[in-house]
């Protein structure tokens, strides 16, 4: 796979940047088969990454959906979490709500992460009112 490669995901990221939105979406319905890998990919994180930039958050689903079930995980990955972060940045909270349930539930553990922190502070700097409530909530007792 392309994106998994060391010089192929720059050109892919190029793609995604560069082409118009029906190529991105052909791009992005090949990259659904193997959203996981890319995530955990030291070059592939940047695919998804820029696909989650450039494209429509309703074209960015799949990479929601491959998320929700794992998110605790992705969370405390090296570059899931900066996935996570994108789709905080770019996706509605209302979109999100499955992943953000999971990663609330699990603040403490995450906040004291090496990764998942900074998915935590990515909550408070771009999360609802009531997903910031919950952090400070959950930490409240632990200052």
């Amino acid at each position: 796979r392309l994106s998994n490669k060391m010089y192929g995901c720059r050109v892919m990221q190029k793609a995604f940047q560069a082409c118009a939105p029906e190529v991105q979406l052909m791009l992005a319905t090949e990259l659904r088969r193997g959203v996981v890998d890319c995530i955990k990919s030291m070059h592939g994180n940047y695919v998804i990454q820029m696909c989650i930039e450039q494209m429509p958050p309703d074209s960015v689903s799949f990479v929601v959906e491959a998320i929700e079930e794992r998110a605790e995980q992705t969370a405390q990955h090296v570059y899931g979490c900066r996935i996570i972060q994108r789709l905080l940045e770019h996706c509605s909270p209302a979109r999100l709500e499955t992943m953000l349930k999971r990663i609330l539930g699990n603040v403490l553990r995450l906040a004291e992460d090496a990764y998942g922190n900074y998915v935590i502070r990515h909550i408070l700097d771009h999360g609802k009112k009531e997903h910031k409530q919950r952090i400070i909530e959950a930490v409240r007792d632990n200052v």
